[in-house]
């Protein structure tokens, strides 16, 4: 859990300078820069490319992270395998392309109702997204598997996303148009492509030859892999559509700018799952090495600790966030239109610490023979997600599509860990959950009662300066996560000016 730890450390400070950024850009540059119906129509093309390019890499994300190990052999240049895995997705890619040309007027007539800004050429902007997020996908997962995530994510988090204002700023002073702004998106997202390559290069052969001595030695193994493939291509895919099917359905039955709103408000209650995003890229081949060696003992500790972390962390930003959701609003541009987005961001905020409280379970069972429930659970949970946003969008508008993303989330919850109990006889949640959950309850309830100052501005810094760090001493104090109290004293003692609260940490971790 150390190596762990180390990792997520360092790729969770590349994302929480991403927060930064993405923070600013988000409430204050981009609401300025575009109008709600443009803004909503960039998003609109970003999470359909998330959802195009989870179908393109047919399931080779899953399938990388399984079965690297049985490959794995950097003086023989992996038995081939970046060459085997490469296969599906060029085939993922001419179906997509293909499906985009025949089906392009059907999909413009999807979403032209609602506004004319979706032209045929920000179809052609789909499908130069859709190649470079399948190229990103491949080689960031391929980099975990070395156990190097710290520099994909600096290029994800940062790197891109300044490019990205960059671009919209070119748009804001007219030397862009729309389409252009949008072209150049796609320039950003080729751009990280090329520099991630460039640094997994160096983590050790590539090799992209084939190696039949092996594959006829590993016949059975291959056939694992195929049937392990076309298992996670479908609930990868129906995952996809849990997570981004809201967007669309918002898209579709309201308009763009409701898309906007609902996208400011979606993804700033997704800031507190930033620290499992890192953390799943690591925990997931360490994981299946586990499995593969029947390690249960470790696979247990891990899913206990991976669980009550991911939750501890989750619960401080969002209690960070909520905290502070008025002021953001008040100060934000155009804050009085986007600050229908507010319960929202309770709403799926929820939703993501029941998702966090699962801990490793999703990476359990994707790189286990238990792999199937995960496609189970995926096409459940897609079909509930849109069930629930045809049903609860006309009723509560956006706060209805937040309600039926977060019922997903319960649903998928209460199934893997369910799975997980009766097969691997290992739950995650422990006496710590419970105390968390009381400690967090205290504190949520403290911005209902209003406001402390008539200035956004002052309530927001007197309540952050005093609540924060009160809240996070509570939780060091009644030691929700070791790992937490031990991660908070190591790096106290790392930077000397920091040293003034090193006698205080230990009082409270001890």
């Amino acid at each position: 859990m150390g190596v762990v730890i180390r990792q997520s450390f360092k790729a969770s400070v590349s994302n929480y300078v991403g927060i930064g950024i993405g923070f600013i850009s988000l409430f204050f540059l981009f609401p300025y820069f575009f109008t709600p119906e443009q803004f909503g129509a960039i998003r609109l093309l970003i999470e359909l490319a998330a959802v195009l390019s989870g179908f393109a890499l047919m399931g080779t994300n899953y399938s990388i992270n399984k079965y690297f190990t049985y490959f794995k052999n950097d003086s023989n240049g992996h038995n081939g395998f970046f060459f085997y895995s490469l296969l599906a997705p060029a085939v993922g890619l001419v179906l997509v392309f293909g499906a985009l040309f025949i089906f392009k007027t059907d999909l413009l007539k999807l979403f032209n109702a609602k506004s004319d800004l979706i032209t045929n050429d920000l179809i052609s902007v789909l499908g130069g997204l859709v190649l470079a997020t399948v190229c990103l996908t491949i080689i960031e997962v391929s980099s975990a598997n070395f156990g190097r995530i710290a520099k994909p994510y600096f290029i994800r988090e940062v790197v891109q996303r300044i490019g990205i204002i960059s671009i919209a700023f070119l748009f804001y002073l007219g030397i862009l148009d729309f389409i252009a702004c949008t072209w150049g998106i796609v320039g950003i997202y080729s751009l990280s492509v090329l520099l991630n390559f460039y640094f997994f290069r160096k983590l050790g052969t590539l090799s992209l030859k084939p190696n039949p001595p092996f594959y006829k030695k590993n016949k059975p193994l291959f056939k694992d892999m195929t049937k392990y493939t076309a298992f996670l291509f479908f609930g990868g895919v129906s995952g996809l559509f849990i997570d981004k099917i809201d967007f669309v359905m918002v898209s579709h039955m309201k308009s763009l700018d409701y898309t906007a709103i609902y996208t400011v408000a979606f993804y700033l209650a997704s800031f507190i799952e930033i620290p499992r995003r890192s953390m799943s890229q690591i925990l997931t081949p360490i994981i299946s090495e586990h499995i593969k060696n029947s390690n249960f003992k470790e696979l247990s500790n891990l899913y206990k600790r991976s669980s009550i972390t991911q939750l501890f962390m989750g619960t401080f930003l969002f209690f960070a966030i909520w905290l502070n959701l008025d002021t953001f609003y008040e100060i934000m541009p155009k804050g009085e239109i986007y600050r229908m987005g507010k319960y929202v961001v309770l709403i799926i905020g929820i939703g993501k610490l029941i998702d966090l409280s699962t801990g490793a379970a999703s990476p359990i069972i994707a790189t286990s023979k238990f792999y199937p429930v995960a496609f189970i659970s995926f096409v459940l949970g897609a079909a509930i997600g849109i069930a629930g946003n045809v049903i609860l969008i006309p009723i509560y508008g956006i706060n209805g599509a937040a309600i039926a993303t977060s019922l997903t989330f319960l649903m998928i919850m209460l199934l893997v860990t369910l799975v997980i109990k009766k097969y691997f006889k290992m739950i995650p949640y422990t006496k710590n959950h419970l105390k968390l959950l009381l400690i967090s309850l205290l504190f949520f309830a403290i911005p209902f009662f209003g406001d402390w100052f008539y200035n956004p501005l002052l309530d927001s810094i007197v309540k952050s300066t005093l609540l924060l760090p009160f809240f996070f001493a509570t939780l060091l104090k009644y030691k929700i996560s070791v790992d937490i109290n031990q991660q908070s004293l190591a790096f106290v003692q790392k930077f000397k000016f920091l040293g003034f609260l090193e006698p205080l940490l230990i009082k409270l971790t001890k």
